[in-house]
């Protein structure tokens, strides 16, 4: 027995499977840790950039705005840049604490683990902060923006609730909509709770924001198109100017954000050196338009075609220092990946691209864009 003792113990078969099965198992851990602490800092990234957007929004609204405005917009923004289920990971409600000095946005985000619950592990927790002081934070009084909006026929569609203009400024004279023989220059808006009128009603709210002020220095052009340019609004800082363009944008045929992008470059030539730049891009749907902006006229072109179009368009706008925000409005765009993907790239940065399923959060990604674009400022 003592010899076989002796034996067993300097017996080496099947050792190094033993040791392999054990070098999987830590192999295993490690990386599963790995996997989790990446999400951990993807989500932190995540955060600390909505926590600072949600900040600078807040500090940059005006001088009269009461605390409970700063924390509504905060919080607002803060939903706008963190994307409820980011990751896997329910939106937290910021901390928000604003003082006549200072505002601070804090966030805190726990991330259900998915292999380092096996050491007990169950959770970890990633976090934004993010402290302003007021007074710090100033803003430029001079902007020069354009808005490309979709005129597209899905544009007339009512699916997007409550919206703030019902009954546009039709002009006169003006045609009503025939389908066979219809003359964009010269058509009548819409009235009712369509997709045009809700981004109408927020791209006035906007427009009343920047040229209204006394002391504003601001200018605002526009282009409405669908297959081709529809209309045109040349870079004013009259509101009532901009404010009837507005009013009489109405709906026609296809989408090729390409011609929009197209005259919004040619019009920000025109852009001021000291000015605060931008564009805002909006469409309710995929690409795809008649050949030549003809209706009928084959053959169509596609998202393929218009796509890198559009894109090669946004960097050049970006390379000559204009902020691109774009907005993904209605369920049509926001539910097509390629679309949504368009978007994002077109615009300046994440933070910039807005989805807006309906008026009320189209309202709100308006508003957001404001408080961005009144945030930034030139320097000397």
């Amino acid at each position: 027995m003592k010899q076989f003792l002796k034996s067993f113990v300097r017996q080496q078969q099947g050792s190094v499977l033993i040791i392999t099965g054990l070098s999987f198992l830590v192999l295993l851990a490690v990386g599963g840790a790995a996997i989790d602490l990446g999400r951990q800092q993807l989500v932190r990234a995540k955060l600390q950039q909505a926590s600072d957007a949600a900040a600078v929004a807040a500090a940059t609204l005006s001088d009269d705005a009461t605390n409970g405005e700063r924390s509504a917009a905060a919080s607002r923004y803060f939903a706008l840049n963190f994307p409820d289920g980011y990751l896997g990971v329910s939106r937290p409600v910021p901390a928000v604490s604003v003082s006549a000095s200072s505002i601070s946005v804090i966030a805190n985000a726990p991330l259900n683990t998915r292999f380092i619950g096996f050491v007990g592990v169950d959770q970890i927790t990633s976090s934004g902060i993010t402290r302003i002081n007021r007074d710090t934070v100033t803003t430029s009084s001079k902007y020069d923006l354009v808005f490309v909006m979709d005129a597209s026929g899905s544009m007339e569609a009512r699916d997007v609730g409550n919206v703030g203009i019902l009954n546009p400024d039709a002009g006169a004279p003006c045609i009503p909509y025939n389908p066979v023989n219809f003359n964009p220059a010269g058509a009548c808006p819409t009235n009712g709770n369509t997709r045009m009128n809700a981004m109408r009603s927020a791209a006035v709210t906007v427009t009343t924001n920047l040229l209204q002020p006394n002391t504003s220095d601001s200018r605002i052009g526009a282009v409405t198109w669908s297959d081709a340019v529809v209309r045109q609004q040349p870079l004013s800082g009259d509101f009532q100017t901009v404010r009837t363009f507005l009013g009489r944008m109405v709906s026609y045929a296809g989408t090729n954000s390409t011609s929009g992008l197209q005259a919004a470059r040619t019009m920000s030539a025109g852009f001021r050196d000291d000015a605060v730049k931008s564009v805002v891009l909006l469409t309710d749907g995929v690409n795809g338009a008649w050949n030549n902006g003809v209706i009928g006229q084959y053959p169509i072109i596609t998202e393929a075609t218009i796509n890198p179009q559009s894109l090669a368009i946004c960097t050049q706008l970006k390379q000559a220092g204009v902020v691109v925000y774009t907005i993904a409005f209605g369920t049509d765009v926001i539910s097509n990946a390629a679309a949504r993907n368009f978007l994002r790239s077109c615009a300046t940065s994440p933070a910039n691209y807005f989805s807006a399923p309906n008026a009320a959060q189209l309202n709100t990604a308006f508003a957001a864009i404001l408080t961005s674009i009144q945030n930034m400022r030139i320097v000397d």
